[in-house]
């Protein structure tokens, strides 16, 4: 009888934890300014990013909650578990995994360097970048402005707060060089509102971009994994990275 009693315990369990994985709701902190990775498109979530999180709740059985937070806010919304997973570009950095894991790779990118066209003459040759008294803006928190303020000691670094004002003070000429992942020269590339701009197509970094959970949420860690991977051996994440960029982008 006991036997039998736990076995239904079990089953009982088993069935309710099915039930409310069925029914939960994920919530996402997320800054959508990073087309297109993850920004806004017609009010609503959009992007590579987006779309890959969608189909692993769909797998896991979740529905998204999505919660709009400045950049730097992101980690520290799933740390103090007022979120349950962070979407926003984010790079894999020791500093950035003292605060909370991160999930396996969704895929690989590095910093680029964007300048002014009408002044490709003098700024596109390898070096011009570290001459002194030149002029770099970057996203703040990034690993574009940790990458600027490591390796680019004697030129001056503007932090900004988004993509748009880094831009806007490239074109104002009160920078030289913007430098931001490869996705922002991809957009720049393919868009003719940026005509006056040229990316420099050569990586300054290599990065892993993956999404950050809480230290202590294993399990949510573990499942979200095992769907990346299915992901990635099944070529999807591939696909949707070429639905939003003319690039192949590989992580191995």
């Amino acid at each position: 009888m006991r036997i039998i009693g736990l076995y239904v315990c079990i089953l009982t369990s088993c069935l309710l934890a099915t039930h409310t994985l069925a029914n939960s709701t994920l919530t996402v902190a997320v800054n959508a300014e990073y087309a297109p990775v993850i920004f806004t498109k017609d009010g609503k979530v959009a992007g590579i990013e987006h779309d890959i999180l969608e189909m692993v709740a769909e797998e896991l059985g979740y529905t998204l909650d999505y919660v709009s937070t400045e950049f730097d806010n992101v980690l520290s919304a799933v740390s103090n578990k007022t979120a349950d997973i962070g979407v926003a570009g984010l790079s894999m950095t020791a500093a950035r995994q003292q605060i909370v894991d991160f999930t396996n790779p969704i895929m690989a990118l590095g910093q680029m360097a964007i300048i002014r066209l009408d002044r490709a003459g003098e700024l596109s040759y390898p070096g011009t970048i570290k001459k002194p008294q030149t002029k770099v803006a970057v996203v703040k928190a990034t690993t574009g402005q940790a990458y600027a303020q490591a390796q680019l000691g004697m030129t001056e670094v503007f932090a900004f707060a988004n993509v748009e004002a880094g831009i806007v003070a490239l074109r104002a000429g009160e920078v030289d060089f913007f430098i931001h992942d490869a996705p922002t020269s991809w957009r720049i590339a393919q868009e003719s509102e940026f005509s006056d701009l040229l990316s420099l197509y050569h990586p300054l970094t290599e990065e892993r971009i993956a999404w950050a959970v809480a230290k202590d949420n294993a399990v949510l860690l573990e499942k979200v994994n095992e769907v990346i991977e299915k992901l990635h051996a099944a070529g999807t994440i591939r696909q949707v990275q070429s639905k939003w960029i003319p690039v192949r982008i590989v992580v191995n």
